[in-house]
């Protein structure tokens, strides 16, 4: 085990991860039972996928959270910490507030995460419901639809998403958010609604509505036509 992890450290820091990412999973055959190459392999997945520049990247999101998830099996907080982290960079706040609350369900809850917990909280961007049922998309992919119980701050300069729509794959993982956002921009003045669209490449703004949010339907099946 410790053999191929070494291998695949000095591939990744040569910036090899197409030869980095088989020597961890050799390392995983070799002691299932362990947890280390779990979490080198699923710390490794984040910062290849935050590193990369390419079209490949969204690709890149998914399969660091296809190795959360599967370290979350051994090391329950270490992978709910991580899969929150990629669910609150892609602005998917509705999941990385549930994820975050199931970890702090356990006795390891890491700093950072507390951190997280308040900067949501502190945004008004931490107290959502589901809105309706999932809709269905192509390439087995679901659409649901997140209401965010809490109102905006009373700073409109500050960012505030009152609905969220993540696009999540078979297994839950997040491909990409839609919200209907609300801000004042330039500052000072009062808030406008739009709809951002964040995935691996960034945020786009789709649409602008005015000083009155679009009916929640509306807004779904917008996002479902796409």
């Amino acid at each position: 085990m410790w053999g191929a992890l070494v291998l695949a450290h000095a591939w990744e820091q040569a910036g090899k991860p197409e030869r980095a990412r088989p020597a961890y999973q050799a390392a995983i055959a070799v002691a299932p039972e362990r947890s280390e190459p779990l979490m080198k392999l699923a710390e490794f997945e984040w910062a290849a996928a935050s590193a990369d520049r390419s079209e490949r990247r969204p690709a890149a999101y998914l399969r660091a959270q296809k190795a959360a998830r599967q370290l979350q099996e051994r090391r329950p907080a270490d992978g709910l910490w991580l899969r929150a982290r990629i669910a609150y960079a892609l602005e998917g706040y509705a999941l990385a507030g549930a994820l975050l609350r199931q970890l702090g369900q356990g006795a390891e809850v890491p700093d950072a995460a507390l951190e997280m917990q308040a900067r949501l909280e502190q945004l008004q961007q931490w107290e959502f419901a589901r809105a309706g049922d999932p809709v269905t998309l192509d390439n087995g992919l679901e659409l649901h639809a997140y209401r965010n119980r809490q109102r905006a701050p009373e700073d409109a300069a500050l960012k505030h998403h009152g609905v969220e729509l993540l696009v999540l794959d078979a297994e839950g993982d997040l491909v990409e958010t839609f919200a209907l956002t609300s801000q004042g921009v330039p500052p000072r003045l009062p808030r406008q609604y739009r709809l951002d669209r964040i995935n691996a490449f960034g945020m786009q703004q789709l649409r602008m509505y005015g000083a009155k949010p679009p009916a929640l339907e509306r807004v779904m099946q917008g996002v479902a036509a796409l």
